[in-house]
């Protein structure tokens, strides 16, 4: 699946959810801060780099 068909998924799945729009707007420009960061698809993505996107963003804040 390419990054923008899951995008598009998980952007159906939460307005079926009732996400507020902008609930919705900036969950996805997280997941795309995440998928530029390491220039991946998601299909090859593991919990490994969740934890090293999020050490990253740690890092940004301090």
């Amino acid at each position: 699946m390419t990054n923008n068909k899951a995008f598009e998924k998980m952007k159906q799945g939460m307005e079926l959810r009732g996400f507020a729009i902008s609930t919705q707007k900036k969950y996805l420009m997280n997941l795309r801060h995440f998928t530029n960061h390491f220039n991946l698809p998601f299909s090859e993505m593991d919990y490994d780099h969740v934890r090293d996107f999020l050490h990253h963003a740690i890092k940004l804040k301090t």
